[in-house]
Formats: structure tokens, sequence, C-alpha cells
């Protein structure tokens, strides 16, 4: 299947991406809409979908997500779409149990909307089908863009990590909004001091981290 995939992904490109991309999101979102209103919600384990084993930050929080339920005791499952997109799978970690077929329980996916449809279609009609649909959504401005409202059909719910993206999110939707935090683990005390890094006693020192492949200016690091 990883090889058709593979093929087909390839074929598609040699189309020019102002015709590929409209038709792709058209005929995904035909699909998808069929999928949605013929689910059959069950109860089963906790299924966390993203780009798990893969360095980018929404990789990070997907991970922190499966595991926090899964040292809570919830039964958990994984869904790694990192292939199905241009990331590296430079993570090596156990993530449990591999999610299956014909599952019930809740499927969070952190994919924010321009992905999540093509992971919804990844995933598949069996992985969803007895699913209810949460999206973990991350948003830098005070407003959503216009692309990201359709994708509200497609989710029973939406997590936010922080207030500020929830007010920017519940404005546009009837669909519930919940803060739900990163989970933060405990941290392992380094050997390292100030000194080590030349940094002052008595300054306060801020770490920024950003991937400028989504975005530069929206992300702003220098700012």
């Amino acid at each position: 299947m990883t090889i058709i995939y593979r093929i087909a992904r390839q074929t598609l490109r040699l189309i020019p991406a102002f015709v590929r991309r409209p038709v792709q999101k058209t005929l995904m979102s035909f699909l998808l809409k069929s999928r949605i209103s013929r689910r059959t919600l069950r109860t089963g384990p906790v299924t966390v979908a993203g780009f798990l084993r893969s360095t980018v930050g929404i990789g990070e929080a997907a991970r922190l997500t499966l595991f926090a339920f899964r040292e809570l005791g919830f039964d958990t499952r994984y869904a790694d779409l990192s292939r199905f997109f241009p990331w590296r799978e430079n993570v090596v970690v156990d993530l449990g149990k591999e999610a299956v077929a014909d599952e019930g329980g809740q499927l969070i996916l952190h994919l924010n909307p321009p992905e999540l449809l093509y992971g919804l279609s990844v995933l598949g009609h069996k992985a969803v089908r007895y699913k209810r649909i949460i999206g973990y959504w991350v948003w830098e401005l005070q407003d959503l863009p216009n692309n990201w409202l359709d994708t509200f059909q497609y989710v029973d719910e939406v997590w936010v990590p922080t207030r500020f993206v929830a007010d920017a999110v519940s404005v546009h939707t009837r669909v519930p909004v919940r803060i739900v935090p990163y989970p933060v683990r405990s941290a392992i005390a380094s050997a390292l001091t100030r000194k080590d890094f030349g940094f002052p006693d008595d300054a306060v020192i801020f770490l920024s981290m950003c991937d400028a492949r989504s975005g530069l200016v929206r992300k702003n690091p220098l700012g």
C-alpha cells in the first residue's frame, strides 16, 4: 500500500499545483462528508494521531498527549501519519499499541485544518467510523484563516492549548472548544550551568524555537 501511495503521490505532483490542490480538496471533502455522516459511535480506547515519529513541534505535542493518557491509565492507541507528509521519521520512541480498524473510542488528531482533511483521508473509513473525532488545533493570531472555517464539519469538538487560541476558534463555530494545555513531563536536571553558556547569573533567559517552513513571518522569531 505504501508503494502504491508513493507512486500515486508522485504522479499527482506532475499536475500543476493550482489545478491539483482544489481538485484534491473537493474530492477529499466529498468522501469525508459521507464517512463522517455514516459513523456509529462506540466506546473504545483513546487513539492519538499525528506526526508521532517526527521532530516537529506538533509531533511532540501529539506524543505528550499520547503519553499523558497512557500514564493516567487509559487504554491508548497511536496512528503515526509522518510518512504521509514531508516530515522525516527520525524519533525512536515506544508509542505503545498501534490503532487497528473498526475500534471505537476517541480519535484525537494533532493536525491543523490544512492537514486534517488529508490526515482523515489516509486514515481511511474503517479507522474513523466508530470514533468520536477531536481536532487539536494551534494558531498564533487573533482570528483564523478563512480556509480553516469549513473544517469544523469533520470534528465533534476542538481542543486548543490556550485561552488565546480558544477565543480565536470559538467565535466561528458551535462545536465545543475546550482548553486542554499541553502535558508537561518531569524535567531531567542537567549538569550544565549558566556559565557553560556564558549567561550572567542575574539575567532572565528565554529560548525561542520555531519551524520556519510553517511561515517565518507568522512565527516571527526575531520579534
